[in-house]
């Protein structure tokens, strides 16, 4: 089911793209995209395979085989849970860009200038909104297919970036750790962060994108378009009521920036009882 519907979610960005490309002659610059992502994938993963190889070693070293077991296979799933974060965080990129050339090709001035003969401006127009309506269920496809792993994903972020700033603390408040073992930390502990503030950032600029869109629509009958616009613009106000660009996170909540500030304000309140336990602790 999931299978189905991750091909699915990449074939209506297919579709999308394709309408685009043939009927207003744009150029979507797939090669950038790529050459960012294949940099992006092999940085990280040159990153994480370092410091991770090191610490698989230094368990081996154990004297009971289970614990390096255990840390392989949480590497295992910490990697799954970064490549599918990373996926969404892709995925919310692609609309992104998407709304953004929705942005230029509803502009009355873009429309006016290029489409001189008023029906096939209106012809044109139509295909803009129907197309925009269509990356709304792109955008529900991104939730069900990631919906339950960004769940993890934030809640994982969430107790190792709590657990490992406090363990910081902790270390540097008994004087146990020199500067090779804070460096470790802190190297390990900066992927975690750097997910935590730019999954949500994506999907915020996402939805900034698609919202800036909405107007030109609803105000096309004022600008360069004739009467017969007018239905289109009522349906498209009617839709818009209940539709909403948010990436849904299991259905739990949305991942926006919201949602960082969240994060950030909770680790930062966890970090605060647990360090005021530790002082009650130290002074009896």
């Amino acid at each position: 089911m999931q299978r189905n519907n991750h091909i699915e979610l990449i074939e209506c960005l297919q579709k999308l793209d394709i309408t685009l490309i043939k009927e207003f002659r744009v150029n979507m610059n797939y090669h950038k995209i790529f050459r960012k992502n294949v940099f992006l994938v092999l940085l990280f993963s040159i990153f994480f395979s370092l410091f991770s190889f090191s610490y698989v070693m230094d368990f081996f070293s154990h004297d009971m085989i289970f614990v390096p077991l255990i840390v392989i296979s949480y590497m295992v799933s910490y990697m799954a849970l970064g490549v599918s974060s990373y996926a969404a965080m892709n995925f919310a990129d692609l609309m992104r860009i998407r709304f953004r050339l929705f942005l230029k090709l509803l502009n009355p001035e873009f429309l006016k200038g290029r489409y001189k003969n008023e029906k096939v401006r209106v012809k044109k127009f139509k295909i803009l909104v129907e197309k925009y309506q269509d990356t709304f269920y792109i955008i529900k496809k991104i939730s069900e297919v990631y919906g339950v792993s960004l769940l993890m994903v934030h809640f994982h972020d969430f107790t190792m970036t709590t657990s490992q700033v406090y363990f910081l603390y902790w270390k540097s408040t008994n004087g146990t750790a020199d500067a090779v073992e804070f460096l470790n930390i802190i190297f390990w502990v900066f992927p975690i962060i750097w997910k935590s503030v730019f999954l949500p950032l994506y999907m915020h600029l996402m939805v900034n994108e698609s919202e800036a869109c909405i107007p030109l629509v609803v105000n096309a009958d004022d600008h360069c378009l004739r009467k017969d616009t007018r239905s289109i613009v009522g349906t498209f106000s009617v839709w818009n009521r209940h539709n909403n660009t948010r990436i849904s996170v299991a259905g739990f909540f949305n991942s926006d920036l919201a949602l960082g500030f969240s994060i950030c304000s909770g680790v930062a309140s966890y970090l605060l009882i647990l360090i005021q336990f530790k002082m009650q602790e130290d002074d009896k």
